[in-house]
């Protein structure tokens, strides 16, 4: 396949104060890449960051005063090898998440993405601001099934034994959730026969906050008013705007994975 000519023709940043955990300095992009007109074809590289943030930094981080976030909630990044989109930068300040914004690209170019970049809308110092994600991030199956929602009601026998085979927590099955709120659900479900099962699984496990963190985590299936009838851990990992979970075989069947 033919990838666009960004793909090759680009500069390479490798730089750790860009990261969403670096703190406040005064290092400014708004004199390194251009003004609107014209665009900088950017790759970042590990360990200073691999894409840029996905979700506002509340404050200043990122060796600048103001860092730029890319807005994932209305233009998530590209997913066929090949596409570009145009995204909004966002910069956040005073209780704004999108103060000041620019129009910028982001190309999908298989293993890595590339941006093209024109200066923040800032006159004051501010960033792109980058997040080293781990290799679940980019390479994970996803689920898209509505009948795994809390909410589905009908009593059933799915089972995930057959779908997740490995009860090795360090070479889990890594899945995305695209149905409900793409999260496996986090309350007890308060009976059996939901989800299309009748052994609902559900964590009460705190769910990581910065972007790239793994945690373990325990899933409890639900048996009429036992909440944790058998259990079993898995990962869950913070992708920035979305969560990727590392899971095993389930104890026994009928048990299952709810989302909602």
């Amino acid at each position: 396949m033919d990838l666009p000519i960004q793909c090759y023709n680009y500069v390479t940043i490798n730089d750790s104060t860009r990261l969403s955990s670096y703190g406040e300095s005064s290092f400014d992009d708004t004199t390194l890449f251009p003004r609107a007109g014209s665009i900088s074809y950017v790759r970042f590289v590990s360990p200073g960051g691999t894409q840029i943030l996905g979700t506002p930094t509340y404050g200043s981080r990122c060796g600048t005063r103001y860092s730029i976030y890319i807005d994932t909630s209305n233009t998530p990044y590209p997913s066929s090898v090949g596409e570009t989109v145009n995204a909004t930068a966002c910069g956040y300040y005073g209780g704004n998440l999108c103060y000041a914004s620019n129009m910028i690209t982001i190309t999908n170019c298989s293993t890595y993405y590339i941006f093209g970049l024109t200066a923040p809308p800032f006159s004051s110092p501010s960033r792109y601001c980058t997040v080293d994600l781990p290799s679940q991030c980019y390479s994970y199956r996803s689920i898209n099934d509505s009948t795994r929602s809390i909410s589905n009601l009908v009593n059933g026998t799915a089972c995930d034994q057959s779908l997740f085979t490995s009860s090795n927590i360090s070479a889990p099955t890594y899945v995305r959730f695209i149905s409900s709120n793409g999260a496996i659900y986090n309350y007890a479900p308060g009976g059996s026969n939901m989800c299309g099962t009748s052994l609902p699984g559900w964590t009460n496990s705190t769910f990581p906050t910065n972007p790239g963190d793994t945690v373990n985590a325990i899933v409890c299936y639900q048996y009429l008013t036992r909440s944790c009838y058998v259990s079993n851990t898995i990962t869950i990992t913070n992708c920035d705007s979305f969560y990727v979970f590392g899971l095993t075989k389930p104890p026994r069947c009928p048990a299952r994975y709810c989302t909602g």
